[in-house]
């Protein structure tokens, strides 16, 4: 379905996310995965950490390093999770008053769910050396949680760097390079 096309599933279902343009959308219903990896990553290091001595009986929760990783892969998290929030306030709302998205702004939301995807990557990229080398066991959860947020923000319409020269581009007065933006 191009930006501005009447969705199929809009004849049969009265939910106003049916009458959307699915490109435009589309990332928020991906993006959640990613979110969900990284914050149960961060909260199965903290309980991992709960009971764990260095080599040299130190107690790793001591660790002014650990905890200031810890505490930016949250704060990153969080800024995603609030990015996305108003976004996705903001798409309800104009389908629920029947309005579609002008190209701006599917590129701003295309913008805020690729940084949202980079804040993810970045946070399981920070928690790594937390982890040590135990986090690239297959049966580590770290490992999961760090796997699934690669995976799901690989997706075309999560990629920063697309979404960035996107949104760049317009705003520089020439055109995107997707044309289902």
């Amino acid at each position: 379905m191009l930006a501005h096309s009447r969705a199929p599933g809009a004849e049969a279902n009265a939910n106003h996310l049916y009458r959307l343009p699915l490109f435009a959308c589309l990332p928020h219903s991906l993006i959640g995965a990613a979110l969900g990896a990284a914050l149960g990553a961060v909260d199965q290091i903290v309980a991992d950490l709960a009971g764990r001595s260095s080599v040299a009986s130190v107690r790793l929760a001591e660790q002014q390093t650990i905890q200031a990783r810890i505490a930016e892969a949250a704060a990153e998290l969080e800024a995603a999770r609030a990015l996305l929030q108003v976004d996705r306030a903001r798409i309800n709302d104009m389908g629920r008053s029947l309005q579609l998205p002008d190209t701006a702004t599917r590129l701003q939301y295309r913008l805020n769910v690729g940084y949202a995807a980079k804040l993810c990557v970045q946070a399981v990229e920070r928690l790594m050396p937390v982890v040590g080398g135990r986090g690239l066991e297959s049966h580590h959860a770290f490992q999961r949680a760090w796997r699934d947020v690669h995976a799901v923000t690989q997706h075309i319409a999560l990629v920063w760097d697309v979404q960035a020269l996107n949104y760049a581009a317009t705003r520089l007065g020439l055109a995107a390079g997707d044309p289902k933006i």
